[in-house]
């Protein structure tokens, strides 16, 4: 997209010159390092914005060198980078919806677990005592996913303390 962008520039600039446009100069004077530095939604609007230039004086940018497949060719190219710096924030936006749904999945499942199973095991308190005291076992959450304080020392008894 940067080396499409810079044909079509230094098309418009000599274009410019012939015209002694100098307004024009200045809107499509550009260097590769100048194109291709900032974030990528201002490199994107800064190759629009040289397309624009070029949709404008299209007529006169064939004796140039420049047919309109290559403004077409352009304009493909700066679709495609901007859908491709707009997928990260797709992305972000489709994981925090995920992110969100499997919350409310959980909470669902275990109110499953405590309004219907939990329940339900009072039945095998006193025919499967060994199974009824397993599930319960097996309910017990353990979070070794945190990590833990080391137990803090005692702190030695300071002089005033002492002294009193």
């Amino acid at each position: 997209m940067v080396k499409r962008t810079l044909a079509l520039a230094n098309s418009l600039f000599a274009l410019a010159v012939d015209r002694s446009d100098l307004p024009m100069q200045e809107r499509v004077r550009y260097s590769r390092s100048t194109l291709d530095r900032g974030r990528d939604a201002v490199v994107g609007q800064r190759c629009q914005a040289v397309h624009a230039e070029g949709m404008v004086a299209i007529a006169d940018l064939a004796a140039y060198g420049v047919e309109a497949g290559a403004l077409d060719a352009l304009q493909a190219a700066i679709d495609a980078y901007v859908a491709a710096i707009g997928s990260p924030r797709t992305a972000l936006t489709v994981r925090k919806g995920a992110t969100a749904e499997m919350a409310m999945l959980v909470k669902d499942s275990m109110k499953i677990l405590t309004e219907r199973m939990d329940k339900l095991m009072t039945v095998f308190a006193t025919t499967a005592p060994k199974f009824h005291q397993e599930y319960f076992d097996a309910r017990i959450i353990v979070d070794n996913g945190s990590r833990s304080t080391a137990p803090q020392e005692p702190e030695a008894p300071s002089e005033t303390a002492e002294a009193a």
